[in-house]
């Protein structure tokens, strides 16, 4: 047990020591998500405050403004004259005339598509030939399920499941500590007689525990500083970033064994395949994710990143985990595959003193 925690603690200091590990693992996700929010902060703090409108006091249609509370600041006027004005001066966001035609003064905007819509559906209830005043404007006709989910959500969500498999790095260093031509640990390793497997397992474990460390400060970071809700069931959410780490670490050794390529080459590798994975489940906008749900929809079906994204959505957003079972079945099978293949390309691998 104490050979494991020197190993532990000396390539813990040894990879924390590489700036490119560092920067990508441990800075990188926070720049990121920080760009994310301050694009986004407008619409993430954005309130809908009460909509500013002009009508007459004797219109026939006042009582729906009226009857709408706290979603409409009502100006009353006494011409249509006097509303126009007081749009052109920014007072109110619109005017109502006898005609049901509204006035503003911007074209677009929150509040005057409100106002429009609004306009709209009163002109609708007029046109079944009904008395509006007999219509109850409280009432839903329709029954809404509503979830607070929004692209900002879906962005952080898609930006935590990438970040969960930058663990793929950490699985590339993991064979290169093995190679003595990859590294300096390498050639120290090949130069005693420690087990070469207790060292793949020792450096598993280093790896794993970096990048859990780098997702735990990133959480605290989006949770405490920037003040995001993501998670209700932060159990289940930690267990699918957990798993996304594992698989990361299995897919990163794979790609260590390919003899072909040099350390630089299979960095490159792991960090397009991450990327691509994680810009088709919407790391990049929706449009892209829509596009291939549209056109290839068996692709994020299976796509490990897609998946670890429906995993945070289905917990913390649906409260249900209808399909969390599948989640985690083919996160775990990927996994399994993956290492056992990894080991199997390592034990045809030929080292010196392998």
């Amino acid at each position: 047990m104490m050979t494991f925690f020197k190993l532990f603690k000396y390539l813990f200091k040894n990879t924390v020591k590489d700036f490119a590990f560092s920067f990508w693992v441990l800075c990188y996700p926070v720049i990121l998500i920080t760009f994310f929010y301050l694009s986004l902060s407008g619409v993430i703090h954005q309130e809908l405050n009460p909509v500013r409108v002009a009508i007459t006091k004797d219109h026939p249609f006042h009582f729906v403004f009226e009857q709408a509370g706290e979603n409409f600041k009502i100006t009353d006027v006494t011409s249509a004259e006097e509303g126009k004005q007081l749009t052109l001066d920014g007072k109110v966001d619109g005017f109502v005339d006898y005609q049901l035609d509204v006035v503003v003064a911007k074209e677009s905007g929150i509040p005057q598509s409100v106002l429009k819509n609004v306009v709209t559906q009163i002109k609708q209830v007029q046109s079944l030939g009904k008395s509006a005043s007999t219509i109850d404007y409280k009432k839903s006709w329709i029954k809404e399920t509503k979830s607070d989910v929004s692209e900002g959500t879906m962005l952080f969500y898609s930006s935590l499941a990438s970040f969960a498999m930058y663990s793929i790095f950490s699985g590339v260093v993991c064979v290169a500590y093995m190679n003595g031509n990859l590294s300096e640990v390498g050639r120290r390793v090949m130069g005693s007689s420690f087990s070469k497997w207790k060292f793949l397992i020792y450096s598993f474990a280093t790896g794993l525990t970096l990048n859990l460390l780098s997702n735990a400060l990133l959480l605290v970071y989006m949770t405490q500083i920037l003040k995001l809700q993501l998670f209700t069931d932060w159990t289940g959410s930690i267990l699918l970033m957990l798993i996304g780490n594992v698989f990361g670490l299995s897919f990163g050794i794979l790609i260590g064994t390919l003899q072909q390529l040099s350390i630089q080459g299979r960095i490159i590798v792991a960090l397009m395949t991450n990327m691509i994975a994680s810009a088709i489940a919407g790391l990049m906008g929706s449009s892209i994710r829509a596009f291939m749900n549209s056109h290839l929809p068996w692709v994020n079906q299976y796509n490990p990143v897609a998946l670890i994204i429906s995993g945070f959505y289905q917990l913390n957003r649906l409260n249900e985990g209808t399909q969390m079972t599948r989640i985690f079945g083919l996160l775990g099978i990927y996994t399994l595959l993956l290492m056992v293949f990894a080991l199997w390309r390592l034990r045809r691998t030929r080292y010196d003193s392998l």
